[in-house]
């Protein structure tokens, strides 16, 4: 018995908005490419509207256009069932929101990836288990995507702590965000900052 599209949409729209953990979410999304071509579709549309790096693979694959910049666009069209799905165009025309963290990969793909859209989506970055160093190497790549979500996207802070490491301080867990900029910690200082943004830090 076939679920109506209705309910497979459904479906697969609440577990996606869920929070799930990297793995739990690549295992969803694996899952999915099997189930059917019904399911399938309905499972790229979502996950191309709402992007999220769950594996440094996927999210190097979301970037293979903006690499081929001499030869006509790869569309990764995909054919099922004599059904054809453009996964760059279908990115391109309803990407509204990415989810990456803040590795310097990420960050670079991210920037790729925003670089073919016609705007920038909301962009949220998981600082997990934060260490209070800021790697120095990621400060030109976040500072690029910082400058191109002030222009017309949203840009969204959200910062864990491993509170058990020797070296976690409570005081400085404030001191790399606030409601207009982020400050470049270990090298800038309140109140000189790095470069605005339009939506803030969320501190955990």
């Amino acid at each position: 018995m076939l679920l109506p599209p209705e309910i497979i949409e459904l479906i697969i729209h609440e577990t996606w908005k869920l929070s799930l953990t990297h793995k739990d979410r690549l295992v969803f999304m694996k899952t999915s490419l099997r189930v059917s071509s019904q399911w399938l579709f309905a499972f790229l549309r979502e996950s191309l509207t709402d992007v999220y790096f769950v594996s440094p693979q996927y999210s190097y694959y979301l970037t293979i256009p903006s690499r081929i910049p001499r030869r006509p666009p790869y569309s990764g069209t995909l054919t099922i069932n004599s059904t054809q799905f453009s996964v760059y165009n279908y990115l391109a025309s309803h990407c509204r929101s990415m989810t990456i963290g803040s590795t310097y990969g990420e960050v670079t793909r991210a920037n790729f990836i925003v670089r073919t859209l016609p705007r920038c989506p909301r962009i949220t970055m998981l600082f997990q288990d934060y260490p209070q160093r800021f790697p120095c190497r990621l400060q030109i790549n976040i500072q690029g995507l910082f400058a191109k979500a002030h222009r017309d996207g949203h840009l969204r802070l959200i910062f864990t702590y491993d509170t058990t490491d020797v070296n976690y301080s409570p005081r400085e867990r404030y001191g790399y965000a606030s409601e207009q900029h982020f400050y470049y910690p270990d090298i800038y200082r309140k109140p000189r900052s790095c470069s605005p943004f339009t939506e803030y830090g969320h501190l955990r």
